[in-house]
């Protein structure tokens, strides 16, 4: 059972809870009374944390999406390849204008942290763009551009993400595959060109899968 998994209001599996509700109810008939009580507080710390997780989230921010693709065809872009031939590009950059510094991984950069890239490029100025990261109060925006038929090393983010996609199509994923305490199997997501913002836990073990044409998202650091 899932709380709608391709739609993505909310992307959470239930399945597997049922079954630890009841082991853990068990675990409190069976103990002493006082035991019960913490058991009890316990179990409802759980039950709470476990319905308050989600992987991906829809947010009720919305944005002319044809008006934003208008405003990207009309300015000069510049972008930095992957690895893999795919393209990034910064909106974002910490004091020097970089379109190409907040880009790739900052792993092998203990000296800068995501919250550096906290100012806009003047290029995106008085766009829709620039009206999405101020409500979000994001840092370290980005255009990423997948290539088609590539995806990533599954790995962590060291803070959750935002998604508004641009460009993309039903064969586009986002792919969890790590059990966890909400996760029982692997969790596959498709964020659709619907205008809409969506919080994603990439927090989590993840990675992203495009098995058709190129697929083209802003991506945004949760502060």
């Amino acid at each position: 059972m899932y709380l709608q998994s391709h739609g993505l209001k909310h992307a959470r599996p239930v399945s597997s809870m049922l079954w630890k509700i009841s082991y853990r109810y068990s675990c409190i008939c069976h103990n002493s009374i006082q035991n019960q009580r913490w058991k009890t507080v316990h179990f409802t710390v759980w039950i709470v944390r476990a319905l308050k997780m989600s992987l991906i989230d829809r947010t009720n921010h919305k944005y002319d999406l044809e008006q934003l693709k208008w405003e990207l065809s009309n300015l000069n872009i510049s972008w930095q390849p992957d690895a893999d031939g795919s393209l990034q590009t910064a909106l974002q950059h910490r004091g020097d204008c970089s379109f190409h510094d907040a880009c790739g991984s900052l792993k092998d950069r203990p000296d800068v942290s995501e919250r550096d890239f906290s100012q806009l490029l003047p290029l995106y100025e008085g766009t829709i763009l620039s009206q999405i990261i101020k409500d979000f109060d994001a840092v370290r925006s980005r255009l990423m551009r997948k290539n088609m038929h590539t995806t990533y090393s599954v790995h962590k983010d060291k803070a959750k993400r935002y998604h508004m996609a641009i460009d993309t199509h039903e064969h586009a994923y986002f792919i969890f595959p790590k059990k966890g305490l909400i996760q029982d199997r692997k969790e596959i997501f498709h964020i659709p060109a619907d205008g809409y913002v969506y919080e994603v836990n990439t927090t989590v073990a993840h990675t992203v899968a495009n098995c058709g044409p190129d697929r083209t998202h802003l991506v945004m650091v949760k502060k």
